[in-house]
């Protein structure tokens, strides 16, 4: 940053000093009539300074854009590795839901397969002797397990 405002500061020095040797008080008035009415030796001195300063304007500009082509290629290189970063959590954010899919449906399925079995037990120990049912058995509303299994109690579970 030192270096354009030196760049600056050197631009405008040269201006300003040629303004005054050719007689002009401003800019617009620095033309080829204004120029005319100078001196030879004058013009030769800004001409050659003239020259020098934008020589060292173009080595600068060359300066300038390569540390921007640098400054471009770094930046490149980061939001890649930004990207890179950003897939890596993607990744691991998928492996976490995965896992929990999985605990899930293990849950699911071994709960369910625990009911079944305790459904099945339920239905293994009370098994009627006949599957008709007695016409006294079905005005009473009531019907006991053989083998002195569970009953259904008067809060609709079953009780061992």
């Amino acid at each position: 940053m030192m270096e354009i405002e030196s760049l600056l500061g050197k631009s405008s020095g040269w201006i300003a000093k040629a303004m005054e040797q050719v007689g002009c008080t401003d800019p617009v008035f620095m033309t080829s009539a204004a120029c005319k009415r100078a001196v030879t030796e004058t013009l030769v001195s800004l001409l050659t300074e003239s020259f020098h300063l934008v020589r060292f304007q173009n080595e600068k500009m060359k300066q300038l854009k390569a540390e921007l082509s640098s400054t471009k290629s770094q930046l490149i290189e980061n939001q890649k590795w930004v990207i890179s970063l950003q897939e890596k959590v993607v990744d691991c954010k998928e492996q976490q839901l995965a896992a929990v899919q999985t605990a899930v449906k293990t849950t699911v399925e071994d709960s369910v397969k625990e009911q079944f079995k305790s459904y099945s037990d339920i239905v293994q120990v009370c098994q009627p002797e006949s599957l008709s049912l007695s016409p006294e058995v079905l005005k009473s509303g009531t019907v006991s397990c053989s083998a002195g299994g569970p009953e259904p109690k008067p809060d609709g579970l079953w009780h061992t």
